[in-house]
């Protein structure tokens, strides 16, 4: 899997890549590194999420938005 964690214009602000699981923890450190702030309640968190191939490479994805 990878992850691409984007602003609400849509810029990939980072991607997580090389994950053999469906689960990443977004720790404290880097929401602040990626948003200058630790996201709190209220915000909305954009992502798309992308399965690997080998055949293939990287998935069409899916981009969602979480409100927290």
């Amino acid at each position: 899997y990878e992850i691409d964690i984007k602003d609400g214009s849509g810029n990939v602000l980072r991607t997580i890549t090389g994950l053999s699981v469906n689960s990443w923890l977004y720790s404290a450190a880097n929401q602040v590194a990626d948003f200058t702030a630790q996201l709190e309640q209220g915000d909305t968190l954009h992502l798309s999420i992308y399965q690997m191939s080998a055949i293939f490479g990287r998935g069409t994805g899916k981009t969602v938005a979480l409100n927290l």
